[in-house]
């Protein structure tokens, strides 16, 4: 092996463990955000049912004030209390978004990890299989070849992983969002 070779070889193999590197240092940060930020998801189901019992509320209070039996003041609070618990609701299914963005984010960092790691290990195989073929030793040339190509299929693997894995995210922001407008009347 000629020394140019080797050190282009191994300039490759460094920059891709940095890159493994810079990948593992980014996904322990997207876990960190997904690990410290408030899930409000169990929440939802009790916020969706003071929004239903503000409405049913006031429009109990609307009934009464119409045969005059509650007055407008007892109107305002009612509508106040319905706009609140809206407004705690909207800000809890927007948590469960963000929630959900940040678990989306933390799922590419982690495939980028892998990803990073499967290329490293691709590189590594190359430089065995170009060591070998310099030195006239075939079969671990063939060995190596192997190697990368089975790497290669789990870098395909773990490409498809991901994309299932956003779908995923994506309909269930799409579930919350659809769960948001029907809390709100909008739907």
């Amino acid at each position: 092996v000629d020394a140019t070779t080797a050190k282009s070889t191994q300039a490759d193999v460094d920059k891709t463990q940095a890159l493994v590197e810079a990948q593992r240092a980014a996904t322990l940060a997207a876990q960190l955000a997904v690990a410290t930020y408030g899930d409000q998801s169990k929440q939802l189901d009790s916020l969706r049912a003071a929004v239903s019992a503000a409405a049913g509320r006031l429009e109990f209070l609307t009934k009464q004030y119409i045969q005059g039996r509650a007055s407008a003041d007892d109107l305002k609070k009612a509508d106040d209390a319905l706009a609140l618990a809206k407004g705690k609701l909207r800000d809890a299914i927007n948590d469960v978004s963000a929630a959900l963005n940040r678990q989306l984010e933390a799922m590419r960092a982690e495939a980028k990890l892998v990803e990073a790691a499967l290329k490293l290990q691709i590189a590594q195989a190359e430089t065995r299989k170009r060591e070998a073929l310099e030195t006239g030793n075939l079969t671990k040339a063939r060995q190596a070849d192997l190697e990368i190509r089975r790497l290669e299929n789990a870098l395909s693997q773990q490409s498809v992983k991901l994309k299932e894995n956003e779908v995923d995210a994506t309909l269930e922001a799409i579930r919350v969002e659809e769960q948001e407008l029907i809390a709100l009347g909008k739907l």
